[in-house]
């Protein structure tokens, strides 16, 4: 299925000019002149230099002159001005400087750039030195980071108000609008906040054969169309109305595919875009790694375990506004971050619930790749050729999100994801290999848990704790009572329970 086009799209149309960086700031620093310091501080200056010109006598002169080597400049003037002529400067030539989440952005002419504060910090120290300021003050590490945080303190730099109405892919030839109305191509724009360029232009012709071919021999039609619609899901901001709330998690052992398709959806977004952090990371109670996938599109990483904290996980996932800091940082409130894939060879073991399971789309490689058959150099040639194709592919699923408002039922992936809470829910494994069921005799509840404990260590867990224990045996069934024996569970079988 796919959206009208609602203008006509030239399959090859140029990549817009982009400035670097360092371009924008140049060109302020090219524009800026020698600041008059004890003019601007100083307003009686001028007359006084006018008097001095116009005296007729060396003793008025005098007076006139001491008086003027009387007017000083402090730093802080030093500072004041310097910052106030460096934004006007910017505003005259119309570039465009913002603020977000405590971080400076410049746009370039195709989308908006982070400069860190020590780049920001050494721009304005030369900036002020180019005005004037004594070189030993404009270089100085505390006259830089005042200038920084007077620039902070003066400067009006809204975050331009973004569109969640329809999706944006900012690509070097234009931005692609997507709404349920249609498809367009369109002219970058500074409103839109794109924070990212995809490396490559958009070709609405392309097509991704060995891509293509690829994903037969590896997953099911079914897989696909759900992993298509998660990278479309990719593109769409959070807050946008579709409550989807999934984490996609690409699960298999051996030689099956993940890493060629981790390649190309790193190659895909541009590596600028995609962050690499642990699940275990980015719920930690510091915030340090939420505050780095700020305005990336993806984190994708090949580490997840089991030392998370699931409520920052259901927030991730649900794209809520979550708390973040950098180091030595105020917190700050993160609204557009990366959605989140992962690759695992293992399951996730301990205290998780229902819902932290419900987050998940488990794709299932289950297809292993024979040593003949594996091709070393297959994700290179995806990348060199088909890029704009697999784009393409990703907006089919995108063009299905926006048309079905979910992503794609599948019987494969629901029972994948069953299995894979059946496995990582260590009571129930536990349950099953022990063949228990519920039923009407007392057995310690202490009995059970030490068994238990014994089965946990002897599978590489860490066992859970004796309360979690008894609610996961209610969880599945299992009736529990205190007799005067203590905690007792009801069950139907226990011949094989080593006590």
């Amino acid at each position: 299925m796919n959206l009208p086009v609602l203008e006509k799209i030239k399959p090859v149309v140029q990549a817009t000019k982009q400035l670097e960086q360092i371009e924008v700031l140049d060109n302020i620093k090219k524009t800026l002149q020698t600041a008059d310091f004890i003019a601007e501080v100083h307003p009686g200056v001028l007359e006084l230099r006018t008097q001095y010109n116009e005296a007729n006598s060396q003793e008025e002169k005098s007076k006139i002159t001491d008086k003027l080597s009387k007017l000083k400049i402090q730093q802080k003037q030093y500072i004041v001005v310097s910052i106030e002529k460096i934004l006007q400067i910017a505003e005259n030539l119309k570039l465009d400087f913002c603020l977000h989440n405590n971080i400076v952005y410049t746009y370039n002419g195709v989308y908006w750039q982070s400069l860190e504060d020590n780049e920001l910090e050494r721009f304005l120290g030369d900036c002020a030195k180019i005005q004037g300021v004594p070189k030993y003050d404009a270089s100085y590490f505390d006259f830089r980071k005042k200038m920084l945080q007077q620039f902070f303190s003066v400067a009006h730099l809204p975050k331009p108000e973004t569109n969640t109405e329809s999706v944006l892919i900012n690509l070097k030839n234009g931005t692609l609008e997507i709404s349920e109305n249609g498809v367009k191509l369109r002219e970058h724009q500074p409103k839109d906040f794109l924070t990212y360029v995809l490396p490559f232009c958009y070709d609405p012709t392309a097509v991704a054969p060995i891509f293509n071919s690829f994903l037969d021999e590896v997953l099911s039609k079914q897989k696909q169309t759900v992993i298509s619609e998660y990278l479309g899901y990719i593109f769409m901001r959070h807050g946008n109305g579709l409550k989807l709330e999934k984490v996609l998690l690409c699960y298999g052992t051996g030689a099956n595919g993940k890493s060629v398709f981790f390649d190309i959806v790193t190659a895909l977004l541009g590596d600028h875009n995609v962050s690499n952090f642990s699940l275990s990371s980015l719920t930690n109670e510091n915030g340090y790694y939420r505050a780095k996938i700020a305005n990336k599109l993806l984190n994708y990483s090949s580490e997840i375990n089991n030392n998370i904290e699931a409520a920052v996980f259901k927030q991730l996932a649900s794209g809520e506004p979550i708390e973040a800091r950098l180091p030595y940082g105020d917190p700050i409130t993160v609204k557009n971050y990366a959605k989140l894939m992962f690759n695992t060879n293992g399951f996730l073991v301990g205290e998780q619930t229902n819902a932290f399971f419900r987050r998940f789309l488990i794709i299932h490689f289950d297809k292993t790749i024979s040593e003949e058959n594996q091709d070393h150099e297959l994700s290179k040639k995806i990348i060199k050729t088909e890029l704009s194709g697999v784009l393409n592919w990703a907006l089919k699923g995108l063009t299905s999100l926006l048309i079905n408002k979910e992503f794609t039922p599948s019987e494969e992936i629901k029972q994948t994801l069953n299995e894979y809470r059946q496995q990582s829910d260590p009571v129930q494994m536990f349950v099953l290999e022990n063949f228990l069921k519920p039923g009407t005799r007392p057995e310690p509840l202490k009995d059970l848990y030490n068994a238990f404990k014994a089965f946990s260590e002897e599978n590489g867990n860490r066992p859970l704790s004796a309360k979690t224990f008894a609610d996961r045996l209610r969880m599945v069934g299992f009736e529990t009572e205190r007799r005067s024996i203590g905690n007792v569970v009801y069950v139907g079988d226990v011949e094989n329970v080593a006590k």
